[in-house]
C-alpha cells in the first residue's frame, strides 16, 4: 500500500481503500463487449476508454488537472487483442 500512496499521493489508509473498491477483473469480463469495463467494447458501449473519459472530465472540471485527456488513447487494448488471437 504504501507504493501507491506514494504514488498517488495520498495515506496508506486512502490507498488501502482504493485497492479494495477497485474490482479484479478476469480476461473474459476484459473482452466481453457488452461489460461496462472492456477493453474491447462493442457497440454502443463506451467500456474502459468510455470511464476513464468521463472521470478526466470530471477531474478537469474541477480544477485537479489542466488539460483534458483522451479515454480511447489512455487504453491500449492491442495486446489483449493479440493475445486472444494468439489462443485461436
Amino acid at each position: 500500500m504504501r507504493a501507491t500512496a506514494e504514488n498517488l499521493g495520498v495515506s496508506e489508509a486512502v490507498s488501502k481503500h482504493i485497492v479494495e473498491i477497485n474490482p479484479t477483473l478476469s480476461l473474459q469480463q476484459m473482452v466481453e463487449p457488452k461489460f461496462e469495463l472492456s477493453l474491447l467494447p462493442g457497440p454502443g458501449n463506451p467500456g474502459a476508454p468510455g470511464m476513464i473519459q468521463k472521470v478526466g472530465d470530471f477531474l478537469l472540471a474541477e480544477g485537479i488537472i489542466k488539460s483534458k485527456i483522451d479515454g480511447r488513447a489512455a487504453v491500449d487494448a492491442s495486446y489483449v487483442a493479440e493475445y486472444l488471437k494468439a489462443r485461436r
